[in-house]
């Protein structure tokens, strides 16, 4: 009896990702409704603070940055200043300082950012050739790119040569087209690609996808999906049934104060990060939304707060999963509490992993790249 009842979660399985697959193949991103927004770009001479206030004012995570030729360096993302400021702060003496701006103006940016001397990869460098403009126009010369030599730079202390343009060469762009399927966007964004922008003939964004917004595609697709999948329903396939393997929990504390939690963050190079209480049990999260609301604020003093202070209230259940979850559960979770990551909690409620979008949709895509 077992062995039939894992061979019918098998075939359920496997037809939920074909036709998972044809649907998502036979969409593309034209077909999308238009953005509710306008598209944000910085400019190249933008300053820092004033890039990172346009973010806020437009209440967006991130935003592409022009070059001198108006083609694109990369993403500037807010958390990249809230969690540098971080790192100045601890290390400054001057707490006579209380804006951020005073702080930024004060220090080298090459030394807290570690631009390399070339990108991880090229702007423009295909990730898939479906998918990516054959164009590779380059950032504009940096001056002094090399970290030592910056340092011995005449004028590294100057906010005019640490600009949005400089930062924007860690996370460069992938371009795809509007006739790129969602089929291939998943596949894309199963291996770090956490947004792409959209081009024109022109070569001009016209669009960003984040993997959220794929998400909720997909989300809005099950739900039209048949109730059936072969003998088996939807409903029946879980977490579990999908493979994936929840990853260890990095958290932290209600007590502990923002400036730890925001060090945590940075050294283990993840953008948010459960609360869990003494009891082992969730009780809340910190994801980019608080850098916002901590960069909104501009007084540095905030950082010596407990996080718990500075979240915004939230349902533990409503970002929690077991491994029991229906694979619709799971979709429809990250969907409405429009974050990156979910916690895994076992039978008593308690944390034992975290399970991000990019695990989900690498799940997805698994079956069909063998």
């Amino acid at each position: 009896m077992e062995i039939l009842q894992v061979e019918k979660v098998h075939n359920a399985l496997h037809s939920f990702r074909a036709r998972l697959h044809d649907l998502l193949n036979s969409i593309c991103v034209k077909d999308l409704p238009s953005p509710s927004k306008p598209l944000l770009v910085i400019p190249p001479n933008m300053k820092l603070v004033p890039a990172f206030q346009t973010l806020i004012d437009h209440e967006v995570l991130s935003a592409p940055v022009e070059n001198n030729s108006h083609g694109y360096i990369g993403f500037i993302e807010i958390q990249d200043l809230v969690v540098s400021v971080i790192r100045i702060h601890n290390t400054s003496n001057n707490t006579s300082m209380v804006e951020l701006g005073d702080l930024v103006a004060q220090f080298k940016f090459e030394s807290v950012f570690q631009v390399p001397t070339s990108p991880r990869h090229s702007p423009r460098q295909p990730h898939s050739p479906r998918n990516t403009s054959p164009r590779a126009p380059q950032p504009p010369a940096r001056p002094n790119s090399s970290p030592t030599s910056a340092h011995q730079s005449e004028n590294a202390d100057h906010l005019d040569v640490w600009t949005p343009a400089y930062i924007a060469t860690i996370h460069p762009i992938t371009f795809v087209t509007p006739d790129t399927t969602l089929w291939s966007l998943c596949e894309l964004m199963a291996n770090r690609i956490k947004r792409v922008a959209v081009e024109n003939k022109n070569h001009r964004i016209i669009r960003i996808v984040s993997q959220g917004f794929l998400i909720d595609a997909i989300t809005d697709l099950l739900e039209e999906m048949d109730e059936q999948l072969g003998a088996v329903p939807v409903s029946f396939l879980t977490l579990e049934s999908l493979g994936i393997t929840p990853r260890a929990v990095v958290s932290c504390s209600p007590n502990q104060s923002a400036i730890e939690v925001f060090k945590l963050m940075e050294s283990h190079k993840i953008s948010g990060l459960p609360i869990i209480g003494s009891d082992g049990k969730l009780v809340n999260q910190v994801t980019p939304s608080i850098l916002k609301k901590f960069l909104e604020t501009r007084h540095i003093s905030n950082i010596g707060c407990p996080i718990s202070q500075l979240v915004e209230s939230c349902d533990p259940t409503q970002i929690s999963i077991t491994l029991h979850s229906t694979v619709s559960e799971v979709f429809n979770r990250f969907s409405t509490s429009h974050s990156h990551r979910l916690f895994l909690v076992d039978e008593e409620g308690l944390v034992i992993g975290v399970v991000s979008l990019k695990d989900v949709l690498r799940a997805i895509v698994s079956e069909q790249e063998k």
